[in-house]
This record gives structure tokens, C-alpha cells and sequence, in this order.
């Protein structure tokens, strides 16, 4: 099992590692006004080059979200690009926060995070699959003749 040092990173391997941020702010808008504006925020947060996953949040007046990138360089370009320009421009909104944290990749696996989730290998190109007997195709090596 790793020891804390393990998981303490240099810059440089911060800067690969994912990286997650906290966003909150008040507005003074309903989230029944918010909710077209947001809507379309959030389909523009599809075209943002390194953003993993984002989880809208809300406490009465206090709304936010919890972004997951790939890394710190996508959450700074994130940040100083013009989606956040023009949330922090809005006039409804006010009082931002913006909290960085560096993921915990290893626990985080463990704890079954869907964004660190292992992928299904795919298998090497040029291999075929090998069909069942009697599926139709050729029997698996070895397998018995009828």
C-alpha cells in the first residue's frame, strides 16, 4: 500500500495528473431563469479540450460546480478562456470562488470514481476473435473435431 510521500507529486507531475476544480458563486437570478442559460453553458462545456466531467451544484442562492480535467493545464486554460469571462461578467451573478485541487488518482480508483474507472481492453489489431464451436466459424485452437 503507498505511503503519503508516494503520493506527493512534483510540478511537473502535477501538471499531468488529473486535476479537479471548485467553482461556487451567488446569484441573484431563480434557477428557473437560469435554467436555458445553463442548459446552453452546458452544452458549450462540451467543446472545452480537457474537461473530464462536471457536476452542477446548488445551496439556496449558491451555485457552482465541481469540474474534473485532465490535467492543471486544462483547468487554467478553462479558466482564463471566455466561458468563465462571460459567467464572471454576468451582473446576476457575484461573490466567485475557485478552489484547485490535485486528484487522488489511486484512492479514487478504489472508491470505483467513474472518470478513473479502468477501461475494457480491446483487443490487439489484426487478432481475430475466436467463435464457439458450432457458432458458425472456425473452433478455437485445439478445440475437438466432430
Amino acid at each position: 500500500m503507498p505511503t503519503f510521500l508516494e503520493w506527493d507529486v512534483d510540478d511537473r507531475e502535477r501538471n499531468m495528473a488529473m486535476h479537479a476544480v471548485l467553482i461556487t458563486f451567488h446569484s441573484a437570478a431563480s434557477l428557473d431563469d437560469l435554467a436555458a442559460p445553463f442548459t446552453g453553458y452546458a452544452r458549450a462545456l462540451g467543446g472545452v479540450p480537457g474537461l473530464v466531467a462536471k457536476t452542477w451544484l446548488r445551496d439556496g442562492a449558491t451555485l457552482g460546480g465541481f469540474h474534473l480535467f485532465a490535467d492543471r493545464r486544462a483547468a487554467d486554460a478553462y479558466l482564463s478562456g471566455a466561458l468563465v469571462a462571460d459567467l464572471t461578467a454576468n451582473p446576476a451573478f457575484g461573490d466567485f470562488q475557485v478552489r484547485h485541487y490535485d486528484v487522488l488518482e489511486d484512492l479514487s480508483r478504489l472508491t470505483r470514481s467513474p472518470q478513473l474507472a479502468p477501461r475494457p481492453r480491446r483487443a490487439a489489431a489484426g487478432r481475430r476473435r475466436l467463435r464457439a464451436p458450432g457458432a458458425g466459424g472456425r473452433s478455437a485452437p485445439g478445440a475437438a473435431s466432430r
